[in-house]
């Protein structure tokens, strides 16, 4: 009869401890549901947290594109209106162009570079809207492009440039009246 007992012991143990094993899996699952939703949640505040960051991204980008067209536009009209020029002409506006590119690249702030570009702008409306399209000669070409190169990457440089850190804003500090102390 002893050895009846132990196998009913036996079967009420293994009962039991499969009784715990499918709470445990319950309280499992639940526990990794309660886990992907915070995450999730997180996620998603992320996302949220970034926008303002992928906003700033997007317009540095728009920004770098319109630089980079405005000053190959820029090169593009310079040479296409001094080809049709003496020589020395030609040579006077390349090292405009050159001089434009050194202030550009001079400049520490974004300031300083819209003010340049102002500059160059106005420049560039000197000369007129119909130009010659002879072919110019191949070092001319070479330095115009260097030139609107330097230009281009020394905007975006100012252009990209992080924007700093907002100042710290000072934590309210509220101070409870303290009552006063009877002496004993």
């Amino acid at each position: 009869m002893a050895y009846r007992e132990i196998v009913d012991s036996l079967a009420a143990r293994l009962e039991l401890l499969e009784a715990q094993v499918d709470e445990r899996t319950r309280e499992r699952d639940e526990v990794a549901a309660m886990h992907a939703e915070a995450q999730a949640r997180a996620r998603d505040e992320e996302y949220v947290a970034a926008a303002p960051v992928r906003a700033r991204r997007r317009r540095l980008m728009i920004a770098s594109a319109v630089a980079s067209v405005v000053m190959a536009t820029i090169g593009v009209l310079v040479v296409a209106h001094v080809t049709s020029r003496k020589p020395d002409q030609l040579e006077r506006a390349i090292q405009g162009m050159e001089s434009y590119a050194d202030q550009l690249c001079a400049c520490t702030d974004a300031s300083c570079t819209r003010h340049v570009t102002g500059e160059l702008m106005n420049w560039v409306k000197q000369f007129p809207p119909g130009y010659d399209p002879r072919p110019m000669p191949p070092i001319i070409e070479a330095r115009s492009a260097v030139a609107a190169a330097r230009m281009s990457a020394c905007m975006q440089r100012e252009l990209l440039a992080p924007a700093p850190p907002p100042e710290p804003q000072p934590m309210p500090v509220t101070v409870a009246p303290v009552a006063p102390v009877a002496p004993r």
